[in-house]
């Protein structure tokens, strides 16, 4: 979660962050949509990914149309 928190706030991604353990309507929701509730969840239009790994990330955010930094 620091990892992808941190890339975010590094590139200057907008984002919104849900703690389920503390939304239990938003945890239902995350697992109805989602198929589970694993965190963390990284949602980008109708794709998502879990786990904090920074290249699922990238992958996502490319595959989703938006243009990622290079490091």
């Amino acid at each position: 979660c620091e990892d992808v928190r941190a890339y975010f706030q590094e590139y200057e991604i907008a984002y919104e962050e849900i703690d389920i353990s503390e939304d239990t309507v938003s945890a239902e929701e995350m697992k109805e949509l989602h198929g589970h509730n694993t965190v963390p969840t990284i949602v980008v239009g109708n794709k998502s990914i879990t786990g904090g790994s920074i290249n699922d990330l990238q992958s996502l955010l490319k595959n989703s149309g938006f243009e990622v930094p290079s490091d």
